[in-house]
Parts: C-alpha cells; sequence; structure tokens
C-alpha cells in the first residue's frame, strides 16, 4: 500500500513539474501602444492619438477666427518614402474621426479633380466605420497648398462626413468628418504617415 501511494505520488509530481517546466509556445506577444506615439523629425505641431505602425507629421489646434493652419499644411509629410496617409480630426485625442488614404498625396500630388478610390478606411476612436465618399479633392491637385476635400465635396457643414480644409468656412479644418462639432468650436487636425 505504501509503495502504491509513493508511486501514485511521485507520478503526480513528476507531472507538475513537467508542467511547470515546459515552455507555453504561445508566440511573441505585441505590446500595447504607449502613451507617446512615433514623430517626424523635427516636429513640433500638437501631439495627436497613437496608431501603431504611422508616424505623425502634422498637428494643429484649429480655433475660431485664428490662421491656425497654414497653406503648406503637409509640407512635413511630403517624404517620398511614405506612401499612405492617416488624416484625423476630433474634438481631443479621446473622440476623433479618421481616414487612410492608400497613396502619399502630399508627395506625389492627386492624379485627377478628384481622385477616385484613394480611400481604405473610415473610422472613429473606437473603430466603428462610417461613411464617406471615396473620393479627393484639392486646388492644384495638391492638397497641401491650398484648399482641400477629402471623402467628399461638401463645404462648411458640421454635418457633412469629409473634411476641408482651409476652404472659406468658418473653421480651417471644417466638417471634421460629421462630427457635428459645431462652428467656432475647437478642433484638431492631425496627419499620419507610413
Amino acid at each position: 500500500m505504501i509503495k502504491r501511494i509513493t508511486l501514485i505520488l511521485l507520478s503526480f509530481f513528476c507531472i507538475i513539474n513537467a508542467q511547470i517546466a515546459l515552455p507555453t509556445f504561445q508566440g511573441v506577444h505585441k505590446p500595447h501602444s504607449s502613451s507617446s506615439g512615433s514623430t517626424v523629425d523635427g516636429f513640433s505641431g500638437q501631439t495627436g492619438p497613437v496608431f501603431d505602425g504611422w508616424t505623425q507629421c502634422e498637428g494643429y489646434l484649429d480655433q475660431s477666427g485664428g490662421d491656425d493652419i497654414p497653406q503648406a499644411w503637409g509640407d512635413d509629410c511630403t517624404d517620398d518614402s511614405y506612401t499612405k496617409i492617416k488624416l484625423c480630426c476630433g474634438q481631443d485625442t479621446d473622440t476623433y474621426r479618421y481616414i487612410d488614404v492608400n497613396k502619399n498625396v502630399f508627395a506625389d500630388g492627386l492624379s485627377g479633380y478628384p481622385e477616385r478610390g484613394l480611400i481604405l478606411v473610415s473610422e472613429d476612436q473606437s473603430g466603428s466605420s462610417f461613411t464617406v465618399s471615396n473620393v479627393i479633392y484639392a486646388s492644384g491637385n495638391h492638397p497641401h497648398n491650398s484648399v482641400s476635400w477629402w471623402g467628399g465635396g461638401s463645404g462648411c457643414s458640421e454635418s457633412a462626413t469629409n473634411i476641408t480644409i482651409n476652404n472659406s468656412c468658418q473653421m480651417e479644418a471644417s466638417n471634421c468628418f460629421g462630427q457635428n462639432i459645431g462652428n467656432g468650436t475647437a478642433r484638431y487636425l492631425w496627419v499620419y504617415v507610413q
């Protein structure tokens, strides 16, 4: 009987030891985003939300009555090693909407007025999709040199689900992808490259 109990306990401890000693082989886990993200060299703008795999190249706080977004607002995003753009607009880093563009239109310009089929994703801070027209318009076909419309051609309508930059609207980042922030209410414009 003692031999049997000893054998059972010995087997039990061997199994426990083997389970403790064996690795789990569950693969490498990607760490969560940190509170600070990657920015281009010399970045001095308003820091936006962190998006894994994206580098922030511009950041503006647009306030009523000011000239907060310059005509050449995307110049820090023109490096031709970047091939995609993320354009993000919101009240703060917790409330925003963005689109992903499958071309660095700051470096390459647009091939037409409008250029169609470039918008890959349109989502909010929670990952919920919203609908945009898959078009980008720009005066002179360079969005960062003058007036541009992203996700549709509507101007100066806070309920429109596009964004227009440097139009003749009250806000330089007008519409903010239909978040109804309100004319005269400050909002951020952040730009990222990949």
